[in-house]
């Protein structure tokens, strides 16, 4: 029973919500019915306006001279009968004296004709005779114009018009622009049918649109950055101008969209189904272009610089990618001095890759296997490269600050010069790698391996080193003051001419290890091991 009147309240409600939104889009015709009745209520008082002058200027105009052009008037009053449109307010005035009304002062005027009557001759009586019957036919044309200005059968006509119009409108509301609350509003309410629907200018960027259907739908101008499609259907619809920048558009599919002068810099089109799309003067610098169909796609104008693509990238024929400034990704390939800034290489294989002078910085590279390339002098600041393979990679003099190397195979790696300063090397395995005069300076190096690697010169200040693995590293000219070694196994380390001055090396074992030239002062050596030990001084710790 319970569940019945609950059926029962849901379904009241959706037909509520129904009602609302029909009661808007009525109210929204009518206003448009309103400004077409104020129209025409300006029109109406405009032509009245102008009737009362031409009275005012008839009523002035001379008498005889009516009197001569009989003729003349009875065929301007057939053409004004021939102009005067049927059940229209709309009459066409002429500005000729020769139509009298029939003034106000009527006894007056009799008194007047009579007056005049008795003193003229025959021939003045029979004119007057003819200007009394031409004043009889100014009457019926005055009685015409007045029946044209009051007939209200036109204006119930109009508006019948106007409604018939308001109700084709509301059965069909496709042309009129829907908003980002109304969209939202009726997605809510279930609706995923929006084929050939007004959406000009909308504004839709972050949101989820599920398996909507936006064929033939008008999109133009619209904001679309950042938001969810899935399997949303455009076919055929129109994005010219459209945002969809660092929008994740991966294997979508957009055949024959019109997507001239749109904003796709830095989305993912990887495996995107662009064919015979208009792509005329779009901007799709920094895009994801892998894997992408663009067979007779119009890029004329459009911009692909620092875009990247891959082997299975299909381009229109005769368009050459790399003159337009895309890069190839693929094994084997130079990618020097190339601006890929932010992109996501989760997972690749780019082994043997000429990385040289890149610009990775704040990228996703993790699990990356990059064995063997060379990025020496790359740009990786900020750059995740969390489990990265980074065997025997060349990175002298690579910029790493900030970045999240935990877990990354660094085995045999070259890092002479490198910047690791405030890096994250948690569980990193750096063993047998060069790292001579390497930037450590805060970096986090909880469970690092060092073990055989060549720390010459490295700075290590702020960087704890408690609990490491430096198993014959060699760490002569590094620069460990105030270093946390805690309980340190530094056994035979090569510590010659370091800098340990104000290290905490509390519990460390330094037995055998070679501090000649070390600079000990303010060192806290309390429990240290430093049997067999060679001193600052070159003397033998017993």
């Amino acid at each position: 029973m319970a569940t019945q009147q609950q059926q029962d309240f849901g379904s009241l409600v959706k037909k509520i919500e129904e009602l609302e939104e029909r009661q808007n889009i009525t109210a929204k015709y009518a206003a448009g019915v309103k400004r077409e009745l104020d129209e025409l209520t300006k029109e109406f008082l405009d032509l009245q306006q102008r009737f009362e002058a031409q009275v005012t200027l008839d009523n002035s105009s001379n008498g005889d001279k009516v009197i001569n052009q009989t003729v003349t008037d009875i065929t301007v009053a057939d053409e004004c009968q021939n102009l005067m449109l049927p059940k229209s307010s709309g009459v066409l005035l002429t500005n000729s004296p020769e139509v009298q009304p029939v003034p106000d002062d009527t006894e007056e005027n009799s008194s007047s004709v009579d007056a005049a009557l008795t003193d003229t001759e025959p021939n003045e009586v029979e004119s007057n005779t003819q200007s009394s019957e031409v004043e009889q036919v100014d009457i019926v044309i005055q009685q015409e114009y007045s029946t044209a200005f009051s007939d209200e059968e036109f204006k119930i006509e109009r508006l019948m018009w106007l409604l018939n119009k308001m109700y084709a409108a509301e059965e069909d509301p496709k042309d009129i622009p829907i908003s980002r609350e109304e969209f939202l509003a009726l997605g809510k309410q279930g609706k995923k049918d929006f084929r050939g629907f007004n959406l000009t200018g909308i504004d839709l960027s972050g949101i989820r649109i599920g398996d909507y259907l936006l064929s033939k739908a008008n999109l133009s101008g619209a904001k679309l950055n950042k938001v969810t499609l899935i399997d949303t259907n455009f076919e055929g619809a129109n994005l010219s101008g459209v945002n969809l920048s660092n929008t994740n558009l991966s294997g979508k599919k957009f055949i024959g969209v019109n997507f001239y002068r749109a904003n796709f810099q830095g989305a993912n089109l990887q495996g995107a189904n662009l064919e015979g799309a208009n792509l005329q003067g779009a901007n799709l610098s920094r895009a994801n272009l892998q894997g992408a169909n663009l067979e007779g796609a119009n890029l004329r104008g459009a911009n692909i610089q620092n875009a990247y693509y891959n082997r299975k990238t299909i381009f229109t024929k005769d368009f050459d990618p790399n003159k337009a400034g895309a890069y190839l990704i693929a094994q084997e390939s130079s990618l020097r001095n190339a601006d890929l800034a932010g992109v996501n290489f989760f997972r690749y294989v780019l082994s043997a890759v000429d990385w040289r002078e890149v610009n990775l910085s704040f990228s996703n590279l993790e699990q990356t296997d990059f064995k063997e390339a060379n990025l020496s002098r790359a740009n990786l600041q900020s750059t995740k490269l969390s489990s990265a393979k980074l065997i025997g990679v060349n990175l002298v003099d690579a910029n790493l600050h900030r970045a999240n190397l935990s877990g990354a195979n660094l085995i045999t790696a070259e890092l002479t010069g490198a910047n690791l300063s405030g890096a994250n090397l948690t569980g990193a395995n750096l063993t047998a790698s060069n790292l001579i005069k390497v930037n450590l300076r805060n970096a986090i190096l909880k469970g690092t391996i060092f073990k055989g690697a060549n720390m010459s010169g490295v700075n290590l200040i702020g960087a704890g080193l408690s609990h490491l693995n430096l198993n014959c590293a060699c760490l002569s000219k590094a620069i460990l003051c105030g270093s946390s070694l805690y309980k340190t196994n530094l056994k035979g380390i090569d510590l010659s001419l370091a800098d340990l001055r104000a290290a905490d090396l509390t519990e460390a074992n330094l037995e055998k290890a070679n501090l000649k030239d070390a600079k000990l002062d303010g060192a806290n050596l309390k429990g240290t091991k430093l049997s067999g030990a060679t001193m600052p001084d070159g003397s033998i710790h017993e």
